[in-house]
């Protein structure tokens, strides 16, 4: 075959197949066991959907309804995913969703505490993250970047100048001791809070979730032996069945504990109807524990 050349590059594209997901995901099939699990996972998102379906009127009508309509619907888009990652032996990707959707319940609550100060605050924020990393952009990429593209940056830049700096106080800080006592720094996030604190700050099932959940997820995510310990378990050669039944119900079993406390925390702060699926949810996880590993681990 006559190797292409860059004046080939249409033609080439005209070549390329069109991915067919549907196809590649009945690709891959499990034994009941697995379907399990995938099936409890999806009866936890049937009934995230129905629910939010029956609040579609709610009014976001101050900041902190409005961070609680972007925050539900990201919850829902991540439930989405840690199922269609999971249907695709995705396992490390998943593992990286349910720490986003743990991350977003912890935050939701966090600001929950004092949402009359917490929530513009963190809306706010928006405006330095943007700024800063447009400068950093332009920092980085001055002497490779086309030069309209680059004023088009800077022009934006100075536009958005005046609002940052007068937001920049709010998020900064003045070191109490050590060498650099009096000098002034910038917040690590618009709450000067990482997630660990804010889990800690919100106490019981939260930080219990940060520690148990979070941390075990990310072990999953980093590329660490842990994480990499199982890859040739999916390869097509080495295919481990009892592998993947595992790590499938670690993540489902992992799912469901953030979402039976994203229930409560609806229900509390929404007036949700899913403390019953939960309950059940709950059951059914220790019920499947007991018969295919015998424990109870939820």
């Amino acid at each position: 075959m006559q190797t292409l050349g860059i004046t080939d590059a249409n033609l080439w594209r005209h070549w390329v197949a069109r991915i067919d997901l549907h196809a590649t995901i009945e690709q891959v099939d499990f034994p009941e066991p697995v379907w399990k699990w995938l099936d409890l996972l999806g009866e936890m998102l049937v009934a995230t959907q129905t629910e939010a379906l029956n609040h579609e009127r709610y009014l976001a009508d101050d900041p902190f309804k409005k961070l609680m309509v972007v925050g539900v619907n990201r919850m829902l888009r991540t439930l989405n995913s840690i199922y269609l990652l999971l249907r695709c032996e995705y396992i490390d990707l998943a593992a990286a969703q349910v720490r986003i959707l743990c991350e977003t319940l912890i935050t939701l609550a966090f600001v929950d505490r004092d949402r009359a100060v917490l929530a513009p605050k963190f809306w706010n924020y928006y405006t330095i993250e943007a700024f800063e990393t447009a400068a950093a952009m332009v920092e980085l990429e001055r002497e490779r970047a086309k030069p309209e593209h680059l004023r088009s940056m800077e022009a934006w830049l100075d536009q958005q100048r005046p609002e940052y700096e007068r937001l920049k106080p709010t998020y900064s800080y003045v070191v109490s001791k050590g060498k650099d006592m009096g000098k002034s720094r910038p917040y690590i996030n618009w709450f000067n809070r990482n997630l660990a604190q804010q889990a800690q700050d919100c106490g019981g099932e939260l930080n219990r979730l940060y520690r148990l959940v979070y941390k075990q997820m990310s072990s999953y995510v980093h590329c660490s032996a842990f994480s990499l310990r199982h890859q040739t378990a999916y390869s097509r050669g080495h295919y481990d069945g009892g592998i993947v039944h595992r790590d499938i119900a670690t993540l489902v079993r992992t799912t469901a504990a953030v979402w039976v406390e994203m229930c409560k925390f609806l229900a509390g702060k929404l007036e949700w109807n899913l403390i019953g699926p939960a309950t059940a949810v709950a059951e059914e996880v220790e019920m499947l524990d007991q018969t295919q590993f015998g424990t109870g681990q939820m």
